[in-house]
């Protein structure tokens, strides 16, 4: 049917690309991290992953930009799949940020989860500044924040449907001034996380997200 289509009527000259889709932006930064494991079945990933959560500059990478956010009054949610990496970057935003830095995992309690809940929901509602950083997988249960306007994926995925769900977080409730932002650290070095940020490129750019490198 395309190809009649484009038989009748001549090839695509324009695509009428939605307003609010030229205002999400997924900013890139690369990495100066290394390993020499492979990344080749669960066992070398999963060490990677400990490497990537203990490596020191590129946790402070990422909490510069967490600090710069913070400053600029955004309302952010950080991303990680190690509690070690969560306690990392949230002791140093904390050090480092005046805003409320909230941390969510599925080892707290049930009645300090549902407090840090309530907490979220205060700010959420106020539209005050916040860092909350979150096990993926538990920012996904029950999680309400239509204020959210800037993620970072401070660990790399590939699967397309968690992408996308990952990436909804912010993109349901910002507007303008408010711009939905995503952050993504880009491990150019290690050629399984490369591949794994060329499939969030070209997932992201599917949702409508304009995509550059921040240097320096």
């Amino acid at each position: 049917m395309d190809g009649l289509i484009t038989m009748q009527a001549g090839p695509i000259r324009d695509r009428i690309v939605p307003r609010e889709a030229q205002e999400r932006r997924f900013l890139v930064h690369e990495t100066a991290f290394t390993t020499a494991e492979p990344g080749e079945g669960g066992p070398s990933m999963q060490a990677i992953y400990s490497e990537l959560a203990a490596d020191e500059a590129r946790n402070e990478q990422v909490v510069t930009e967490i600090e710069r956010a913070a400053a600029q009054g955004r309302r952010s949610l950080v991303l990680t799949n190690r509690l070690d990496h969560l306690a990392a970057l949230a002791t140093a935003a904390e050090a480092r940020t005046t805003v409320p830095v909230v941390r969510l995992h599925g080892r707290l309690p049930s009645p300090e989860r549902r407090a840090v809940r309530e907490r979220l929901s205060s700010l959420d509602a106020a539209r005050d500044p916040f860092v909350l950083i979150a096990i993926d997988k538990v920012a996904g249960e029950g999680i309400d924040l239509p204020s959210l306007n800037t993620q970072f994926l401070a660990v790399p995925v590939s699967f397309k449907g968690r992408i996308i769900q990952q990436i909804g977080r912010v993109t349901r409730g910002s507007g303008a001034p408010d711009l939905p932002t995503v952050h993504d650290f880009r491990d150019v070095a290690v050629p399984v996380l490369e591949r794994m940020h060329n499939r969030r490129r070209r997932v992201v750019a599917k949702e409508g997200f304009s995509i550059s490198t921040e240097r320096g």
